[in-house]
């Protein structure tokens, strides 16, 4: 159940609604109104989320997320699919829970059965309604990482969300489950961080230990493996992280221009350039496979667009990757592609 402008009730038949008569609130005098809002049933088993006015509601076979509203020209609630566009992600796996992030972005975390993070980036009012997964782990197939739960708490200050998760993680110590924070600040997984006077021994890393782990010590990346709960470092350091790697992959939808024969989908396709934004872009990042060089930003500058030359004949996609496997920050804040289309 969850409050709107009536109360809305999901059953594993349908949806409804219901609201006291001629405005009233509901009481064992006032019998209330039950409406129907929808057939698809929910989940029972998996809590809604509400996003500003709309509730988020996982349908009966947890494969597909409801987007209940009030519609003015319909009068009532209305459904639409959220998971339409994005099905491939639901298909060898269902939605077990659900979380909402409202600070400083909104974002809907969903647990998938085989142990996939789903985060679902929604904001009606801008019309964002975009997917993508998180994987953990060093094989990043959710077989050595399962998230298993995911709860969502105020920060500290209170200026922001925190999102906490239950990870399952097979290791090399054995199989255990750690509690996990999403920390904007940090660039591996299962992490631990020391600040202070500069260390030349990393200790407390027991968690790792016999692990591939990837350590970043004042801006410098390194690969270690713990051994008796420590890591060595090339020299000391005052800053250092070191927690497992993970790979970030970004890759485009196959474009559709209008043309004079209609969509450019099915026709081959030219991929010229391709100018990337990038914001506070560390060491690391590559676009389809050419390493971009944060060197040439100029100084002060936080916003580097970076141009690539793409020689790779035609197809029929235009595809972009653009990927980032070093423990470094960045976001990707437009792509540009400059393409032609051709007959055929």
């Amino acid at each position: 159940m969850a409050a709107a402008r009536s109360l809305l009730i999901g059953t594993i038949g349908n949806e409804i609604s219901a609201r006291g008569p001629t405005e009233q609130a509901i009481s064992p005098e006032n019998v209330p109104k039950i409406i129907t809002e929808g057939n698809a049933g929910s989940d029972v088993t998996c809590a809604p989320v509400q996003v500003g006015n709309a509730l988020l509601v996982c349908e009966r076979d947890g494969r597909k997320i409801s987007e209940l509203v009030y519609s003015f020209e319909e009068d009532g609630i209305t459904a639409h699919d959220m998971t339409i566009l994005a099905d491939h992600l639901f298909t060898n796996a269902t939605i077990l829970q659900m979380a909402k992030l409202s600070h400083p972005e909104q974002v809907v975390l969903c647990v998938r059965s085989d142990g996939v993070l789903l985060t679902f980036a929604y904001n009606r009012r801008e019309n964002i309604v975009a997917w993508s997964r998180q994987v953990t782990g060093t094989a990043q197939n959710a077989v050595d990482g399962n998230y298993e739960s995911v709860a969502v708490i105020p920060s500290m200050c209170g200026t922001a969300d925190e999102a906490w998760t239950v990870v399952r993680r097979v290791l090399t110590a054995g199989s255990k489950r750690y509690v996990e924070v999403f920390d904007g600040n940090l660039n591996t997984d299962c992490a631990r961080t020391y600040a202070g006077t500069a260390i030349g021994i990393l200790t407390g890393m027991n968690h790792l230990e016999g692990d591939d782990a990837m350590v970043v010590a004042d801006g410098v990346a390194l690969s270690r493996v713990p051994a008796s709960g420590e890591i060595t470092l090339d020299v000391d350091a005052v800053a250092v992280e070191a927690g497992l790697p993970f790979t970030t992959t970004i890759r485009t939808l196959r474009l559709s221009l209008p043309t004079a024969r209609g969509t450019s989908q099915g026709q081959k396709k030219r991929l010229n350039e391709v100018i990337v934004r990038f914001l506070c872009a560390g060491l690391g990042w590559r676009v389809d496979g050419e390493l971009v060089d944060t060197h040439l930003r100029p100084s002060g500058e936080i916003v580097q667009d970076f141009r690539r030359e793409m020689r790779l004949g035609v197809d029929r996609e235009a595809r972009v990757t653009i990927t980032q496997t070093q423990p470094f920050p960045g976001t990707v804040l437009a792509v540009m592609p400059s393409v032609g289309v051709e007959d055929g």
